[in-house]
């Protein structure tokens, strides 16, 4: 019976993570599509921009940015870029605008306006 329960915790581990991993891609589906519909234009003031060369070769840009959303609040937030949008982003340095979609009802959500554009045209498609 203990040679069955070990491969057991192991499956039942994995398919925790599965599902959590399933769960996060349908709530950033859920962010974007509310930004692409319901998101507010602003520009914001990167904060830092970096990039890290994965072992595997892959490109991750990292850009920080802070504004201020309609009630007044500032928001400082990190995004991490993991694919397509890492040369758009590539020539932002500290100080520099960059314009972002926020959403009203919770400005906690946003996404450079370059992505929620992406995400819009393919929307339309």
């Amino acid at each position: 019976m203990d040679a069955y329960i070990c491969p057991l915790i192991v499956l039942a581990v994995v398919l925790a993570f599965a599902g959590l991993f399933a769960l996060s891609l349908i709530l950033e589906g859920r962010k974007i599509q509310a930004l692409c519909h319901d998101g507010v234009e602003a520009i914001a003031v990167v904060v830092s921009n970096s990039l890290v060369v994965t072992q595997h070769a892959e490109r991750r840009r990292t850009v920080t940015y802070r504004f201020s959303d309609g009630t007044g609040q500032t928001r400082i937030v990190v995004f991490k870029s993991t694919g397509g949008h890492e040369g758009s982003l590539a020539g932002l340095a500290a100080g520099d605008p960059i314009s972002i979609v926020y959403l009203p009802h919770n400005s906690a959500v946003s996404r450079p306006k370059v992505v929620v554009d992406d995400h819009r045209a393919a929307f339309r498609k």
